[in-house]
């Protein structure tokens, strides 16, 4: 299973993430979210890299259609 930490540092969006970033970006809008351009990248990279992503900011990326998980919830 492979995961990534959410460090609130964005990495580099390259662009098959960045074409799916502004996806998710529409999917949010559409569902009346409106997620900053951190969020939407760092989801773009999980779901390009079919990670899971760990996190405490569930409720920022639950709409997404990324599979999150907080660590520090049993």
């Amino acid at each position: 299973m492979n995961y990534v930490v959410d460090t609130n540092v964005a990495s580099e969006l390259m662009r098959p993430s960045a074409f799916l970033c502004a996806e998710l970006h529409e999917r949010a809008l559409s569902q009346g979210k409106v997620p900053t351009i951190e969020d939407l990248m760092i989801a773009a990279i999980c779901k390009r890299n079919d990670c899971i992503l760990a996190t405490r900011n569930v409720k920022d990326f639950d709409y997404l259609a990324i599979d999150v998980v907080n660590p520090f919830e049993r």
